[in-house]
């Protein structure tokens, strides 16, 4: 008999455990922003969970390469991360769009109305310029802002200016917060490759390559930053309602990634490891779609029901998200293929 299904293809020895137990905590908080506590705790819910975005994506730039890489072998790790990023956006795509017509048909829409209503030239701007698009959920926008920034990545690496953009990780963080409080702009115009993902990805690699700073904070600090960053957070939704990013957020997602990296040797039970590992990017991207599904078929839900229904929602499309998983892993490989 092999090894249970949580521990295939998982060397949990090389890995840290630690991140695959906050991508759980983190996956939730995605689901909380999307479907919030009723009122009179929306803005406070959604404020709190604003973490998680630059949290996935400063993970993504830590181990994205190693600062010991030669340029060959960045440029080989960047195209391979590239490649399984569009493999995941044509699959989350694919099954968005899919659940997306049933709830239109399931919502009695006129359905060659509703489809050609996305292919507009505004939608497609937006998509292309902003990385949001209607026919597919809205958490997509971070696929397609990661592969807009392993692109850059793959020029700046080839052409060794990649040192020389970190000075833009603050200069788009302040334009990110300054932009949300100063303009009437939509979500998108500040929640992009650009403004978000650029800056929080150049962040990981640069942290990566200067692993001393994170040394130099104490678990307390870290602890205090994450405490008073939330505090801050909600505060600050109260002023100024919902943004994208806030600037207790910065403290929030700076204590929590520390830790998360301060604490990598400590161990976590393997199912839970797993779970992180594989399942939490399918939460990530398909809770919206299960979420509509959902109150496309029952209807919106009311009274207290509205407290559970992010456990309810994420407890849903968990089970999916492990289940494509492990079909996933079961497909023949083309390795296995060839030697048929």
């Amino acid at each position: 008999m092999g090894p249970p299904f949580f521990m295939q293809q998982t060397d949990l020895a090389k890995r840290n455990s630690t991140i695959d137990i906050v991508r759980i905590i983190a996956s939730f908080a995605v689901v909380l922003c999307h479907v919030p506590f009723p009122e009179p705790f929306t803005h406070g819910s959604m404020a709190v969970t604003r973490f998680a975005v630059p949290f996935f994506f400063m993970v993504a730039g830590w181990f994205i390469f190693s600062p010991e890489d030669s340029k060959e072998i960045r440029e080989k790790k960047i195209k391979k991360s590239l490649k399984s990023t569009i493999r995941m956006t044509v699959i989350c795509t694919v099954l968005n769009c899919v659940v997306n017509t049933i709830n239109c048909v399931l919502k009695g829409r006129d359905m060659f109305q509703w489809f050609t209503s996305w292919m507009s030239g505004e939608t497609l701007l937006n998509l292309v310029a902003f990385n949001y698009g209607q026919l597919i959920a809205s958490m997509m926008w971070y696929l397609f802002a990661y592969i807009y920034v392993l692109l850059i990545l793959l020029v700046l690496t080839n052409s060794g200016l990649m040192k020389k953009l970190y000075f833009l990780i603050p200069v788009l963080l302040i334009a990110n917060l300054v932009m949300a409080d100063t303009l009437e702009i939509r979500w998108f115009h500040v929640g992009n490759w650009l403004f978000t993902a650029l800056p929080f990805v150049l962040l990981g690699i640069f942290l990566r390559e200067k692993p001393d700073i994170i040394a130099r904070f104490s678990n307390i600090t870290l602890w205090v930053m994450i405490v008073a960053g939330t505090a801050m957070t909600i505060a600050e939704s109260l002023v100024f309602h919902e943004h994208v990013l806030y600037v207790g957020t910065l403290f929030t997602v700076w204590g929590i990634f520390s830790l998360s990296i301060k604490h990598k040797d400590k161990k976590w039970p393997e199912p839970l490891c797993w779970f992180g590992n594989h399942c939490t990017p399918f939460i990530f991207f398909m809770h919206c779609a299960t979420r509509d599904l959902a109150y496309a078929i029952f209807g919106m839900p009311k009274g207290n029901l509205r407290f559970v229904m992010p456990v309810i929602i994420y407890f849903f499309t968990g089970i999916v998200s492990m289940m494509i998983v492990i079909v996933k892993k079961n497909l023949p490989s083309k390795a296995s293929k060839a030697e048929v």
